[in-house]
């Protein structure tokens, strides 16, 4: 594969900057940052992620490289806002308050973003969430939060190596961030090994019940190692289950949607890279 340095990249960027500026190009930027660590792996997750390392040292070394590459490409981007910023990973929330805080000074000082429109995104596990985190996400104009909860039931979570999460945590860093006034997304996973319609319906009743923003039905997108372990080493056996899984739980769900007023397409076909989003109307639940 073709291989460019920094300069020969920072180049191509100062004409798309200079094309958006001369109209010749629409202004479609977006700011994407990577946090590549986790606490722990989750054993469904594909995804490249960092767990067994000296943590504050390695992420303050990884901040400190980011912070460079933000001064040395702020000056072609001078010109311009960015509409939408979105930080995930990984895990983006095992950043300290410090380092978050650090992470954000440096970016805001480097980039502009659209005041009016721009939306500010930030993935999180929520046993890493705290109130003084979600202060400094506040305070940096940060609109939407994403929850990766995946599951509340137990045995789900202890198969997909997540026993360290409990519903007390999940509800804590919930109240916490409303208590922000952060809309949140909640993130659901169908297809876990162990789970059932029964038992993710569950998970969906209780998360609806804290009236998130969306909540959003995901499905599993196996790994090699987690099809021969749990599924026949057979992908079409897993989306066949999938579907399953999928057809029964909808059944479910929508009756407790429709009670905790969450809009959904009635016409609903889970793709296998597509998920399913639940929106909160602007209504208070019926009871």
């Amino acid at each position: 594969p073709i291989q460019y340095n920094a300069y020969e990249i920072k180049r191509v960027w100062i004409k798309v900057i200079r094309d958006i500026k001369e109209g010749k190009s629409k202004n479609t930027l977006k700011f994407y940052i990577h946090i590549p660590f986790c606490k722990s792996k989750c054993n469904f997750c594909f995804y490249y992620s960092a767990t067994s390392f000296p943590k504050s040292q390695i992420i303050n070394h990884y901040i400190k490289k980011i912070c460079n590459e933000m001064n040395f490409y702020k000056d072609a981007f001078s010109d311009v806002e960015f509409k939408d910023l979105e930080i995930r990973g990984g895990s983006p929330s095992i950043l300290s308050e410090e380092q978050l805080n650090g992470l954000l000074i440096n970016l805001f000082n480097n980039f502009y973003f659209l005041k009016k429109v721009s939306k500010r995104s930030f993935e999180c596990n929520p046993h890493e969430v705290t109130l003084q985190k979600l202060k400094v996400l506040k305070k940096f104009g940060f609109t939407d939060l994403s929850f990766g909860v995946q599951s509340l039931d137990k045995k789900v979570l202890k198969l997909s190596n997540r026993g360290f999460q409990t519903y007390e945590i999940v509800k804590k860093a919930i109240l916490d961030a409303q208590s922000c006034d952060l809309e949140l997304k909640i993130d659901l996973m169908i297809g876990l090994y162990g789970d059932s319609p029964e038992s993710f319906s569950k998970s969906f009743e209780k998360i609806a019940g804290f009236q998130p923003k969306t909540i959003a039905m995901n499905p599993l997108h196996p790994s090699r190692i987690y099809l021969r372990r749990y599924f026949r080493n057979s992908e079409n056996y897993f989306y066949s289950e999938l579907e399953r899984k999928v057809s029964q739980t909808m059944k479910l769900i929508k009756p407790i949607a429709d009670k905790f007023g969450y809009s959904y397409d009635d016409n609903i076909y889970l793709h296998r890279w597509q998920c399913v989003g639940f929106s909160r109307r602007n209504r208070s639940p019926r009871n």
